[in-house]
């Protein structure tokens, strides 16, 4: 196994982001660079979804 650093930097001072998660010893950069994209997403925002309506676009 190998641990794996992701890091996030959001542009504000002071506002890095760390994590870490392992993988197998023959895991591609392809796929360590999927798992880091969502370790990044959940560690950068909460998101929801919600319907408009009487909205009359």
């Amino acid at each position: 196994m190998k641990k794996i650093k992701v890091i996030v930097e959001t542009g504000f001072a002071g506002c890095e982001l760390y994590d870490e998660f392992e993988v197998e010893e023959n895991t591609t950069e392809e796929e360590i660079e999927k798992q880091a994209v969502l370790v990044k997403n959940e560690l950068t925002c909460d998101w929801y979804w919600e319907e408009v309506i009487g909205d009359d676009d």
